[in-house]
């Protein structure tokens, strides 16, 4: 990780290598962008996602929560998700980050035992209370419920 004070010129370059920000007014025509990308593309949806040239803003909390919201494993292939189960997905992170931004927090269940959260460092799932599986994905730790998002569940 590397922290540097650039020109304005040296920003604008930074800046035309991101994908597009969900959170922008046409992030719905981004949508488009993201899925045409993911075509082809080998690599986990989990991996894919925390691509910030394929998609800017999504962090580890923003994956593991949107994922399980739209119930696709991380380890799910990339290329294998349906044009519906991407649309699904990328309504997920919209709103996962709108209301975000709104709270100043990600919130995502409110659980009985205080939790803000249905798998992201949660032992158990906020929404079916089984165990969480964690793994190494990319160089960072992935949360999933194996039986809400079962990773042989394609298509």
């Amino acid at each position: 990780l590397q922290c540097d004070l650039v020109t304005p010129v040296q920003r604008d370059a930074v800046v035309a290598d991101l994908g597009p920000d969900p959170l922008r007014q046409d992030a719905d025509a981004s949508v488009d962008r993201v899925q045409a990308a993911l075509r082809g593309r080998r690599s986990s949806i989990g991996a894919a996602l925390l691509d910030q040239r394929l998609v800017s803003g999504i962090g580890n909390v923003i994956r593991a929560e949107a994922l399980h919201a739209a119930r696709l494993h991380p380890r799910r292939p990339a290329d294998s998700l349906t044009v519906e189960e991407f649309s699904t997905l990328w309504d997920h992170v919209v709103r996962i980050m709108r209301d975000a931004a709104e709270l100043g927090r990600i919130v995502t269940a409110h659980r009985p035992d205080g939790g803000e959260r249905n798998v992201y460092k949660q032992q158990t799932c906020g929404t079916c209370g089984r165990p969480v599986e964690v793994f190494a994905l990319s160089g960072r730790t992935a949360y999933a419920c194996p039986f809400d998002q079962p990773l042989d569940a394609i298509g």
